[in-house]
């Protein structure tokens, strides 16, 4: 689904679809709400590199006439808008990301650091998720997409959940 305005494309996505592949040529895209995972293609795995989140840019080094160098791939419901590279101040955008960027290494650390409650914690803070809700467990990423985010099996997110998000019959 997607409109225009002022010249940009507004584009939807569901979870699991793909944004953008690996040496792919397009405009530049700014997250306008809704977290995707950039990610690089190793033969059969992928590796996350980092989440995108609102007020992210993604495919910068178009501003390099560089092909794109990952696949991006929506983790939950997103939109987007489109900017051609014609369009957008080269310093600006750099200087955005570049500042951004640096919070999401802050962050991705964060999801690969420290105790399992802690690292999933930070992933639903990021995906604003309000702890200790339980309706909030229907809308979230599968629980294999969450692990691979914070580098543990399902069943171990399973658990953890059941400890920052209550079920819905405790809650009762």
């Amino acid at each position: 689904m997607s409109s225009s305005m002022n010249g940009s494309e507004t584009v939807c996505l569901t979870p699991g679809q793909v944004l953008l592949r690996a040496g792919g040529q397009g405009p530049l895209w700014r997250v306008s709400g809704g977290t995707l995972c950039v990610q690089q293609r190793h033969g059969a795995d992928v590796a996350l590199v980092q989440l995108a989140l609102p007020g992210d840019w993604i495919g910068v080094e178009r501003l390099c006439g560089e092909a794109y160098r990952f696949e991006v791939v929506a983790l939950t419901e997103c939109s987007l808008q489109t900017h051609a590279l014609e369009a957008v101040s080269a310093q600006e955008v750099l200087a955005s990301s570049f500042v951004r960027q640096q919070k999401r290494l802050d962050d991705m650390t964060r999801l690969r650091t420290g105790s399992m409650v802690q690292r999933l914690g930070h992933l639903l803070r990021l995906l604003g998720v309000p702890l200790g809700q339980a309706q909030v467990r229907p809308q979230l990423p599968t629980l294999r997409a969450l692990g691979g985010i914070v580098d543990a099996v399902p069943e171990t997110v399973c658990r953890e959940l059941k400890r920052l998000l209550p079920s819905a019959a405790r809650a009762a």
